[in-house]
């Protein structure tokens, strides 16, 4: 079970789908050219296919690295975390102008992220981040794809069914991207939610720890 807690399986998963993608649309670019590029049918064996699922994870991790630097600044844009936060305590509190709440720094958000993920409370946090993974890596991969396609079948006969993969692929990169954006604001509100659950969970338990100390002192006095 903790394989699949851990977000491990989904990780897999993000890097896997990506890759194979590109590595498809290679593979089927190979009936274009007279000479084999790569193994097909009775050619593939046991080691081609270690190569390729190599190959495969190799194009998901580059899928991985540019998705990374493109969407760093929009998952720590502080503007964004603190409309959400703004949204969680207006809905939370009945508040009715959000002047009163205090704002979030960037410190103070991943404050509170760690300490969310280090008392491990929510387990779906990190499967959502594996999530946004997938979602981001399969654009990059879609997006390559895209480029990938003209290029790889310019003496194709059937134009129209290419142009038919690339808008299929635009589709599912603008579904891909409402996903991580709805994902990503689930990630912030879990984060909002179980840090005030957690703090004031541990200032309860530490009053009444208090007040049992107290009680005890009161005890010993009056022996």
């Amino acid at each position: 079970m903790k394989f699949f807690e851990k977000g491990t399986f989904y990780d897999l998963v993000s890097l896997v789908v990506p890759g194979a993608l590109i590595l498809t649309v290679c593979l089927f670019a190979n009936s274009c050219f007279c000479c084999k590029i790569l193994p097909t049918g009775a050619d593939i064996n046991w080691i081609v296919e270690v190569s390729l699922f190599g190959i495969v994870l190799l194009l998901g991790f580059v899928c991985k690295l540019i998705a990374s630097v493109i969407w760093k600044e929009k998952r720590n844009d502080i503007e964004d975390i603190n409309t959400e936060y703004r949204k969680y305590k207006k809905g939370k509190d009945s508040l009715h102008d959000d002047k009163t709440i205090t704002e979030l720094d960037t410190p103070e958000y991943f404050k509170r992220y760690y300490y969310v993920a280090k008392n491990t409370y929510n387990k779906h946090i990190p499967i959502l981040e594996s999530h946004i993974a997938f979602f981001q890596n399969w654009i990059v991969a879609s997006g390559v794809s895209i480029v990938l396609i003209p290029l790889l079948y310019c003496c194709c006969c059937c134009p129209c069914k290419l142009l038919i993969i690339e808008m299929l692929l635009l589709i599912s990169i603008f579904v891909a991207y409402i996903g991580m954006n709805n994902y990503i604001r689930k990630v912030y509100y879990l984060v909002f939610s179980d840090y005030e659950y957690l703090t004031d969970y541990e200032n309860t338990k530490r009053k009444k720890s208090q007040q049992e100390e107290n009680t005890e002192t009161k005890s010993d006095e009056n022996k």
